[in-house]
């Protein structure tokens, strides 16, 4: 009777063991292909931002024309220089600005006052402001907590190499510290540099406001010119002069924007690292020694006693210490694999 018990016991615990560790098996190719894929969307959003980064960095500055792009791309690459808050490090150019268009604003006001309220140079008045903003954005630049990066070596069509920076490496999940060390330092930088967006949002709408006022008046000189025919040099460039008119009123809000921008792309990022993470089998160990307990108690002990029978053995109590521990055993990888899965 007992040596029956104990073949019927290895075969059925055999058969569940067998069926465990086969759904185990699949369910963690599952978590993998899950990361797979998730690692493959985490590359695309990486190069999404460094490009996104590279965008904002290169974004071109109307009210200085003349200042070559690549030239604030090239200061953010540079070493780290910022050691406390964006607030305290824009402080003196924030202030130097502020007093401009204090001074600026009242100059127009007395102005307008002898004229009537008509003041066709008013854009140029108002160039000092545009020149004291031009500072606060080169500094902006500057703070800018340069990503993590690497430099690749590419092969020019003349004889001397020229590196190229990608910032965020994309080689995840190695780059998973020094990204989430980056982004902290990142969302100082960007609550400070919002709360100067918001300080000098006046000036900005006050330049827009004054650039307007100057398209209407360009868009009246057009019509005169068309009513009497000809001039059409001057026409032309009148149309210039509106086109940018209207592409310098944009400039001040595209460059917040794509601050903006890329801290939505990195909040995506670490919503996707967090859903990555996810998809790591948390209780490996202890689902592994279940399994261990379930064919120790399930197979090793009961073919023991088939195949070698010691007499000092009470196999009553041998019976119930099997069965127990092997449904025991099975209930806790059951329990283990179940609370995993239904986190999903």
């Amino acid at each position: 009777m007992g040596a029956e018990y104990f073949a019927t016991l290895a075969s059925i615990s055999a058969e569940i063991i067998a069926l465990a560790i086969t759904f185990y098996a699949g369910y963690l190719v599952y978590l993998r292909e899950q990361r797979d894929k998730y690692r493959e969307e985490l590359v695309k959003d990486f190069k999404e931002l460094d490009r996104t980064i590279f965008q904002w960095s290169v974004l071109e500055e109307y009210p200085i024309s003349w200042c070559p792009p690549m030239s604030k791309y090239l200061q953010i690459l540079e070493k780290e220089s910022w050691k406390e808050s964006p607030l305290e490090s824009l402080k003196d150019v924030l202030e130097k600005l502020d007093q401009t268009f204090m001074e600026t604003h009242k100059e127009e006001m007395k102005l307008r006052s002898q004229t009537k309220g008509y003041l066709p140079a008013a854009p140029a008045l108002y160039n000092r402001v545009k020149f004291a903003l031009h500072d606060l954005i080169q500094q902006i630049y500057r703070e800018f907590p340069p990503p993590p990066g690497d430099y690749k070596v590419s092969e020019p069509p003349g004889e001397i190499p020229y590196a190229v920076k990608s910032f965020v490496r994309c080689d995840f999940p190695h780059n998973r510290e020094s990204f989430i060390a980056w982004t902290k330092r990142y969302d100082a930088f960007f609550e400070g540099l919002y709360t100067v967006y918001y300080r000098i949002k006046p000036i900005i709408n006050k330049l827009k406001k004054v650039r307007r006022e100057s398209a209407e008046q360009t868009k009246k000189y057009i019509m005169n010119l068309e009513k009497i025919g000809g001039l059409s040099w001057a026409i032309s460039s009148l149309r210039e002069s509106e086109e940018y008119s209207i592409t310098e009123i944009n400039y001040y809000e595209q460059f917040f924007q794509f601050l903006g921008k890329m801290r939505h792309k990195i909040d995506e990022i670490k919503d996707k690292i967090a859903t990555y993470d996810n998809y790591f089998y948390k209780g490996k160990y202890k689902t592994i020694f279940s399994f261990a307990v379930m064919a120790l108690t399930g197979v090793f002990i009961p073919f023991t006693v088939l195949f070698f029978k010691p007499e000092w053995l009470e196999l009553e109590i041998l019976k119930i210490f099997s069965g127990m521990g092997f449904g025991l055993s099975t209930l806790s990888a059951i329990f283990l694999i179940y609370r995993d899965i239904s986190k999903f």
